[in-house]
């Protein structure tokens, strides 16, 4: 993984509340007492930085000419986000009802995106009907694959079907 890939990381655990944004002045810290990217302004100032507001900001000067623009949606980023959440989940960081009421917090604020509707609905249901747990992990499996392939969320789009994720109820 690439330094600019780690900060990314670090930014989009930061902006979904997994991590404080301390984590990408440490990050900058770290940078710059390798001797990496001194001459870097804004690195300079984000490992000085202390203020959320500003750390983000700086994060996104930072990022902003490294990355793709698709790559800075909010969108985009949400669907990295759930395969975070993917990971947490399966190695028991994050329990079902926190999953629960993280997808559907991502839902609301993305504006009930199709991608997203049988996930978070399977994801509820599970919690208590247990004929949904196997429609949730195969939802979640199915979603998460395509995001981890996805460099954008055109991307995503062309390759998401919801007649696939339709296959993913309860029988």
């Amino acid at each position: 993984m690439s330094k600019i890939e780690e900060l990314e990381n670090l930014c989009i655990k930061a902006t979904f509340s997994l991590i404080d944004w301390s984590e990408c002045v440490a990050w900058a810290v770290s940078r710059l007492v390798a001797n990496k990217d001194e001459s870097d302004e804004n690195i300079i100032l984000l490992a000085s930085s202390s203020c959320n507001g500003e750390i983000r900001e700086l994060v996104q000067k930072i990022l902003y000419p490294r990355l793709d623009l698709q790559q800075m949606n909010f969108e985009f980023w949400a669907g990295k986000h759930v395969v975070q959440l993917h990971e947490m989940y399966y190695a028991k960081e994050i329990d079902i009802f926190s999953l629960e009421k993280r997808l559907w917090k991502l839902y609301y604020k993305l504006e009930m995106p199709n991608w997203l509707t049988m996930l978070a609905r399977n994801c509820e249901y599970s919690t208590d009907v247990s004929a949904f747990e196997e429609p949730f992990a195969k939802e979640f499996d199915y979603i998460v694959c395509l995001w981890r392939k996805a460099g954008s969320i055109e991307e995503f789009n062309s390759s998401y079907s919801r007649e696939i994720s339709n296959t993913h109820d309860a029988k």
